[in-house]
């Protein structure tokens, strides 16, 4: 508000003069905010950031339109899902999307600029606009950006993993695809598709086209690109599952389906073995435990009653979800399987089942005691940190909520949600987390998704026994 402040004037007459308060232009106010929510800076230990390298390429290359508007149209939309609701901020950022999507295309003419890191940043920042804004278009223009992102991919070739930035870029395109493609239900599944579609294949059983072929070497080295190889193996499952799940009981089918089930007790050998490799900075710790749920709402608890974790960075924790998530995923799978194999009688009386509903348990209750640590819980009872730190961003307080954690939490919570062995409390308190993460953190996807379903439901014998509603 501006100060008025009374002077004595020669005249004896009293004047008032209005001094302005300072005002931040709202492209620099709305900057600062995206880079202190979605800017992961890299952590000691060898943990990777998140859209660290935006910073520095903003800097040499923000003369270049196509990155700019696409920069501030994520950014603007960010600030204004999360703090101010204005039409008009709302309206800026639309047509800062609109004139990156000309300039893109303007720059994707040009056979230099086409693989520089400037325009594959730009394309990403486009996919995450229609992630923060969910817009009703949203899914048309995502399917036209994620094949843009494929030739993108593919035009720059291996080369683009031998340089900090050029890899940094193709794990968060990969990265995306964990946080949010799932959200979209009705992007054509006869669209070419990318890596960045892990969640997506997950959850609708699309074969996946990853563009280039990564190094054995780096994806060993990397447990970011290891997790990422392992959730396309999982999507090739998920895809094998849908299609022979479709066809009738043949004994040829039948066939196939044990070997099917056992390529799901293959493939989750491989992911716990995963964890086992992770090194120490991806450890975490029980530091309290939660027994109350405030007025019995489960949809307003930050916490599910039980433990809660804390985990030396967010990437750590996300990472971990995800890979909890690709488990219950690959073993939902071989129970459809066995569903199949063992009809008419009861699936829930196998062995596989019992194994299955304990590792689902484990799973979802170790996603669930992660919750509090990535959406701020820590932030008000600094003291149970311990040694531990929270994550530092671009800019900004550390110690505040963030968004990013919230974007990545998406997939991980909308597979349990989804999941037929959660119960009704844990259904109501992650509806209630993924609320937040859209009404408060300001990413609309999280609330404004569909409603994909791991519910098993019983079909003819003729055409199978398990489904996955969509």
């Amino acid at each position: 508000m501006p100060t008025a402040v009374k002077i004595k004037t020669s005249s004896s007459s009293t004047k008032q003069l209005i001094i302005e308060s300072p005002t931040i232009p709202l492209e620099e106010k709305a900057s600062c905010h995206f880079v202190a929510n979605y800017c992961l800076i890299p952590h000691s230990g060898g943990m990777r950031g998140f859209l660290d390298f935006l910073i520095p390429l903003l800097k040499v290359r923000h003369h270049l339109p196509h990155l700019r508007h696409a920069f501030e149209a994520c950014a603007v939309a960010s600030l204004n899902n999360a703090i101010s609701h204005k039409d008009e901020y709302d309206k800026l950022a639309l047509a800062n999307y609109t004139q990156a999507l000309s300039t893109t295309a303007t720059a994707l003419r040009n056979p230099a600029m086409m693989k520089d890191d400037a325009t594959l940043a730009a394309v990403y920042l486009l996919c995450l606009f229609e992630t923060i804004t969910a817009r009703s278009v949203g899914t048309v223009a995502w399917g036209s950006h994620i094949r843009g992102l494929l030739l993108l991919i593919r035009a720059r070739g291996s080369s683009q993993l031998q340089t900090k930035s050029g890899l940094d870029l193709f794990v968060t395109c990969r990265t995306q695809g964990v946080g949010s493609t799932s959200l979209f239900r009705h992007f054509s599944v006869s669209a070419p598709n990318l890596a960045l579609q892990i969640v997506r294949a997950m959850s609708a059983g699309i074969q996946l086209d990853v563009g280039i072929e990564v190094p054995s070497k780096l994806v060993y080295h990397e447990p970011v690109l290891h997790a990422q190889e392992l959730s396309l193996v999982v999507c090739k499952l998920k895809k094998d599952a849908t299609d022979l799940l479709s066809k009738p009981p043949t004994a040829d089918n039948m066939s196939l389906l044990r070997k099917l089930v056992h390529r799901c007790k293959a493939m989750d050998q491989q992911l716990i073995e995963w964890t086992h490799s992770l090194p120490e900075s991806y450890s975490w710790k029980t530091v309290a435990w939660e027994y109350r749920v405030p007025r019995g709402d489960y949809s307003t608890a930050e916490v599910y009653p039980g433990c809660i974790d804390i985990y030396k960075n967010v990437w750590a924790a996300s990472l971990l979800n995800n890979m909890r998530a690709c488990r219950i995923v690959a073993s939902s799978i071989m129970v459809r399987c066995v569903a199949l194999l063992t009809w008419p009688n009861d699936y829930r009386t196998t062995i596989e089942y019992a194994a299955v509903t304990k590792l689902w348990g484990e799973e979802m209750g170790d996603i669930m005691a992660s919750v509090p640590y990535l959406l701020g819980w820590f932030n008000n009872r600094m003291d149970l940190l311990e040694n531990s730190v929270l994550s530092g961003y671009g800019c900004g307080d550390n110690n505040a909520a963030k968004t990013l954690p919230g974007l990545l939490l998406i997939w991980p919570l909308s597979a349990m949600e989804a999941h037929d062995y959660t119960t009704d409390a844990q259904r109501a308190w992650i509806r209630g987390r993924l609320k937040y993460i859209g009404m408060e953190l300001g990413v609309k996807s999280a609330i404004e998704k569909p409603k994909p379903s791991a519910t098993f439901r019983k079909r003819p014998a003729n055409q199978g026994i398990l489904k996955v509603s969509q």
